[in-house]
């Protein structure tokens, strides 16, 4: 987890929500590969309509406080703490990958729509944020001022610029 000084709520609250998805993820390949499909259907047929209203409960919770954060005001008094965060979201994206859940939905059980659709809504938002940070940054990046102090130099130009006082051996 990632220090709370540096990043907003909105990532944190996503960063939660990609360690649940993931978790999910994981949690259901074990009981597949532990326990097998007849030992899983048991289980499920038990545990599942339980753990499905438990998450259905914080994915809704979670997708409510996204959609409060989802404001984006970017300029240059913020920059450096806006940029780490869309880094920070682009991340989460590699994590989880930036899935469409349309097709899956409809293939779902009806009891796992609505976690999906809860996903979906989820991952449309933070998608909507990292594309509207990055639309402002790129608005930013075109209105800053150009100059030659900062430029990239060959390793040529390097070479032909170095101290001749000391002798180079290779």
């Amino acid at each position: 987890m990632y220090a709370t000084s540096d990043i907003s709520p909105f990532v944190q609250r996503s960063q939660d929500t990609a360690d649940f998805f993931v978790g999910m993820r994981n949690a259901y390949s074990a009981i597949q590969r532990n326990l097998g499909h007849f030992a899983g259907g048991v289980v499920g047929i038990f545990v599942v309509p339980v753990a499905v209203g438990i998450m259905w409960w914080f994915l809704r919770s979670q997708r409510s406080k996204l959609k409060k954060l989802l404001s984006t005001n970017v300029d240059l008094s913020n920059y450096k703490k806006i940029r780490i965060e869309y880094d920070r979201l682009n991340t989460i994206f590699e994590v989880i990958g930036d899935r469409n859940f349309d097709k899956i939905i409809t293939r779902a059980p009806w009891i796992l729509r609505g976690i999906l659709r809860l996903m979906d809504d989820i991952l449309l938002l933070i998608r909507q944020r990292r594309d509207a940070i990055g639309q402002a940054l790129l608005q930013l990046d075109i209105t800053a001022p150009q100059t030659d102090l900062l430029r990239p130099v060959t390793e040529a130009e390097l070479w032909e610029h170095r101290t001749k006082a000391y002798d180079y051996r290779f």
